[in-house]
């Protein structure tokens, strides 16, 4: 059998959104897409998580690179 990935739910309040967003981008050990880190929750949408991470950046919490973010 494969092991099905689950997916963790797209919280609905922006602060806790941010917090999973940090958290997402901790886990990965590469560079990734905000379409890519939107797969990774129930309902992700791959704009607001791009908003997220445009914001991080700001604040010196997340790097941008060609498109990708890290940590």
């Amino acid at each position: 059998k494969t092991a099905k990935l689950t997916k963790t739910p797209w919280p609905k309040e922006r602060s806790q959104r941010t917090k999973a967003i940090q958290d997402a981008l901790a886990a990965n050990p590469v560079p990734i897409t905000p379409t890519d880190l939107a797969k990774q929750f129930l309902r992700g949408n791959a704009g607001q998580i791009e908003d997220i991470l445009d914001a991080l950046c700001s604040l010196g919490l997340a790097r941008k690179s060609r498109g990708k973010f890290t940590r």
